[in-house]
């Protein structure tokens, strides 16, 4: 017969097989245990972190900080300057000439002139809310109209040269009767500087551009039709340049056709500053204010207007970049100097 089985021994065995899945069983919860001791060890450490950063939050004053306006009710004073200039009130400029960027004619120059007083005293009043403003200075730079200086503006104008003076010279006085009324100004100082269209030679006289000058002609009639207005003083200048001193600066007024531009990369900065600095060694200004070249540039010294004719074939034809209809407005703040500059879109 076959072997005998160990009944006894197979037991013994299995006992110990049993121990040993609950030994395995025991280390497996051990290590578990100690894992989730770390995890739990971790997390009371992020905790204390949080207490400690809500204690530091707590610790500190969030009720702010008021402020309380103690406002002078001394207002600052300031004088108003506006550039009237470059108008060419009898230029033609076709649409279709200029790839449909502008047009222009002499009744488009005179809606264009009118709107440029309205703005002018809408702006100022805006900024009497807290200045006083009681002296506008338009400067009155030239080139309002375009005359005759070269052949084909005789066949192109809307009216001859003597006709295009005696229609801006009724536009002038429409828009200074209507700062008189409207503008609250108590003094109104125009500073006049003839420009190179409104000349009646062919060729630029350099020392009789004056005595050669239709807008020469009209500042004087202008003067004399407001020679009774007390609020009023003209000064019409007798050379190039025209100074007037405003609060502790000194203002240069001219058309600024003796700047010479040929164009280039920086534009006219390079050669303004040029001649800003040999005038200077003459009399010194603080602003040099002039047209001519129909942009308008805010420098730090000097203020270049813009052209209300707008965009046409010559600056097309030098390659001039497009800018629309305006003229410019700024102020000389009795502290702080030359500040608040204002574009006048028409």
């Amino acid at each position: 017969m076959g072997n005998k089985i160990d009944v006894d021994g197979l037991k013994d065995e299995f006992g110990r097989l049993g121990l040993h899945k609950k030994l395995d069983k025991h280390k497996q919860e051990k290590k578990q245990t100690t894992v989730d001791l770390k995890r739990a060890v971790e997390e009371i450490s992020k905790l204390e972190e949080r207490v400690d950063v809500i204690k530091n939050l707590e610790a500190l004053d969030f009720k702010g900080f008021s402020i309380n306006p103690k406002l002078s009710t001394a207002k600052s004073e300031a004088v108003a300057v506006a550039i009237l200039s470059d108008n060419h009130v009898e230029e033609v400029v076709k649409s279709e000439k200029v790839n449909h960027i502008n047009e222009h004619s002499s009744k488009i120059a005179k809606k264009r002139i009118e709107l440029f007083f309205v703005k002018l005293v809408r702006i100022v009043n805006i900024q009497r809310t807290g200045t006083t403003i009681d002296e506008l200075i338009l400067g009155l730079l030239g080139d309002h109209i375009t005359g005759y200086i070269h052949d084909e503006l005789m066949e192109t104008n809307e009216m001859s040269p003597t006709q295009a003076i005696a229609y801006f010279y009724k536009i002038a006085i429409a828009g200074i009767d209507y700062i008189l009324e409207h503008g609250g100004f108590k003094r109104i100082t125009i500073p006049c500087c003839t420009g190179n269209h409104g000349r009646t030679t062919m060729k630029m006289k350099v020392s009789a551009s004056m005595e050669n000058s239709y807008e020469w002609m009209l500042f004087h009639f202008l003067a004399n039709h407001y020679q009774d207005n007390k609020k009023i003083k003209f000064l019409i200048g007798e050379g190039y340049h025209l100074y007037l001193p405003v609060f502790e600066k000194v203002l240069r007024f001219h058309h600024g056709d003796s700047l010479r531009y040929g164009g280039g990369v920086g534009g006219i900065y390079i050669p303004v500053n040029k001649a800003i600095a040999q005038w200077n060694k003459g009399i010194t200004a603080d602003y040099d204010i002039f047209g001519h070249f129909h942009q308008v540039i805010f420098a730090k010294n000097f203020v270049c207007n813009g052209a209300s004719i707008g965009y046409g074939p010559y600056a097309l034809s030098i390659k001039a970049e497009p800018e629309p209809p305006a003229q410019v407005l700024f102020f000389i703040d009795k502290k702080y100097g030359k500040n608040n500059n204002w574009t006048i879109f028409l």
